[in-house]
């Protein structure tokens, strides 16, 4: 989803692209200014998974027959990609923003079907299955492949 770039420079610089890359210029006085850039990193980021998870929520939604949820956020979280509570807020981790559109579908459809189950029984993995099929797939990739997207945060 986000291509980075980095190049040493006399100035530092966070710039879109028009091929939608974004393209960082670090100079070497980066030190006393890495919290700036990982702040304006991070809000590039956040805005480009959340156009994403809002699109798909949408369709999801729809094909579910459920209603949009109330909130939706972005974090950053050590140890899980989603959440969804009782006020049908959902909460996606950051680090999704590395992984394959198909990961991130799974991630979706999983909240979802918090909605309608606010547990892990049976029936929640059915409707999992309903709606995504190939959740067994994505569920083992996220295992094996989860701690590299922790790449940033």
């Amino acid at each position: 989803m986000v291509n980075l770039q980095f190049k040493e420079g006399c100035d530092s610089v966070v710039k879109k692209c028009s091929d939608n890359s974004l393209l960082i210029t670090v100079s070497a006085r980066v030190k006393h200014q890495q919290q700036k850039y990982q702040k304006l990193l991070e809000a590039y980021l956040k805005d480009k998974l959340t156009d994403y998870i809002e699109m798909q929520l949408a369709y999801f939604c729809e094909q579910m027959g459920e209603k949009l949820p109330t909130n939706l956020n972005i974090s950053i979280y050590k140890r899980k990609w989603g959440s969804c509570n009782s006020k049908r807020e959902l909460t996606f981790n950051l680090n999704l923003i590395g992984a394959p559109h198909y990961i991130i579908d799974y991630v979706i459809v999983h909240e979802l079907a918090h909605l309608r189950y606010l547990n892990h029984s049976k029936a929640f993995w059915q409707r999992v299955e309903t709606f995504y099929p190939g959740y067994k797939h994505a569920s083992q990739w996220l295992k094996e492949n989860g701690s590299s997207l922790q790449w940033l945060f």
